[in-house]
């Protein structure tokens, strides 16, 4: 896998960038604490946890997320350097983010995100 890092797969239309984000586990658990303590957490059985559908959506806003969404910024650039794009006249900014929380055997509910330009998983 780490021969992948950095690059961009090429998956029919889709560009996937993928990129080891350096282990912070002290920042993880902060955040993974942060989403178990939010008031409508309440993990399932079969169907992972996501705040989008709980009203939480806006996680970038929250001051307790801002290292994460710090570290995310350079990895967009980067993947749109790599696709080649002119971004002097792009603003970059995030729309909308959310939390989720998947145990063992569990699965995010198929959907898409029509509305956004880049998607991304951490």
């Amino acid at each position: 896998m780490s021969d992948l890092l950095n690059n961009i797969v090429n998956l029919f239309p889709l560009s996937v960038y993928v990129n080891d984000v350096a282990e912070h586990a002290s920042l993880k658990e902060r955040l993974s604490a942060k989403v178990k303590s939010l008031p409508a957490y309440q993990p399932q059985s079969r169907f992972a946890w996501t705040g989008d559908v709980k009203g939480h959506g806006f996680i970038h806003l929250d001051k307790t997320f801002k290292p994460w969404i710090d570290a995310m910024v350079p990895h967009i650039h980067r993947y749109l350097e790599l696709l080649q794009l002119r971004t002097e006249h792009l603003e970059i900014y995030f729309q909308r983010s959310w939390p989720t929380h998947t145990m063992s055997n569990q699965q995010i509910a198929p959907h898409n995100h029509e509305n956004a330009h880049i998607s991304l998983v951490y």
